[in-house]
């Protein structure tokens, strides 16, 4: 079945397995578009994980991006056992990705 997506690259093997990481992928994307001559202000990155995430988020993270001119915005949630993308805050408020 046919549904008339434009699909203007698709990702490299390399940004396609479990060892690729978020920035790895954002910047392979932007780099497509910059190839192809369409370029963004800002950039959005929905993991397969969170299908439902609602506009009101969307919007309230955009705004919190632009009011507080951060290079991102992206959100972090407790768990109970350990997962393969995951952050710690240190003692002294710090953010360690592992």
């Amino acid at each position: 079945m046919e549904y008339r997506a434009k699909i203007p690259f698709f990702r490299s093997s390399n940004n396609s397995d479990d060892y690729a990481t978020t920035i790895d992928v954002i910047e392979k994307v932007i780099k497509e578009y910059q190839d192809i001559n369409i370029n963004f202000d800002y950039a959005c990155y929905s993991y397969s994980y969170a299908p439902f995430i609602g506009m009101d988020k969307l919007k309230e993270s955009f705004f919190k991006l632009e009011e507080n001119k951060y290079n991102c915005i992206f959100p972090i949630v407790c768990f109970s056992f350990l997962i393969q993308r995951a952050v710690r805050i240190n003692k002294n408020d710090k953010i360690n990705m592992f």
